[in-house]
């Protein structure tokens, strides 16, 4: 509701009261739409209209979810404060932009949904440490020039990848490598190069 100004000008000694409309103020980030649908381990913000990662959430969330919103980039520090997620779900947004320490400090995190986005690029510390056992990054701008030569190895628990419907025409085995119990993975709808390289990955793989 628009709050109304009172103004009190004086014209030779008489006194004229004017009612001015309150400024209309631009339009605040939405950050705070999921806490009625937030429970101390739980967090529903989906379909919320949201531009970035909500700041104001029980820090003991554990899982997360973001998809169907409007976020367009994610930071180092976006995250910072929820350690004890394991399951994020960051789905049918707009992100192009992550930064390579997104998710640094969620030892815990087990589940990681990227798809239906427009990320362009995984550079190779983008998971780095992590006990992920599951990736989704179907649907993405990746392409073989974009995707990072070491960009899954060492992720010892990870079981299903998922790089489908991207631009990716072939990736090199070291991509995979020290990946022991990758059971699962998502290539198809891709531009594959069939040739001696690819023979190499279904090897490693």
């Amino acid at each position: 509701m628009k709050t109304l100004v009172l103004l009190l000008l004086v014209f030779d000694g008489r006194y004229s009261w004017f009612i001015l409309p309150e400024p209309e103020r631009p339009p605040e980030v939405l950050t705070d739409l999921c806490d009625e649908n937030c429970a101390l381990h739980d967090c529903r913000c989906n379909e919320r209209g949201l531009l970035v990662v909500p700041q104001n959430l029980p820090t003991t969330v554990i899982e997360l979810l973001l998809h169907n919103n409007f976020i367009t980039s994610l930071t180092q520090f976006d995250f910072s404060k929820y350690t004890y997620l394991k399951f994020l779900h960051l789905q049918h947004n707009q992100i192009s932009s992550l930064a390579e320490q997104t998710f640094s400090g969620l030892a815990q995190l087990k589940y990681l949904d990227l798809s239906h986005n427009m990320i362009p690029n995984i550079r190779p510390g983008t998971f780095r440490g992590l006990t992920l056992q599951s990736i989704n990054l179907e649907n993405n701008k990746i392409t073989k020039e974009t995707l990072a030569h070491e960009a899954f190895s060492n992720l010892p628990n990870l079981s299903g990848l998922y790089l489908s419907s991207n631009m990716v025409t072939d990736i090199l085995p070291c991509a995979f490598s020290n990946v022991p119990n990758l059971r699962e993975v998502g290539l198809s709808q891709n531009p594959w190069n069939c040739d001696c390289k690819m023979a190499e990955i279904k090897k490693t793989l």
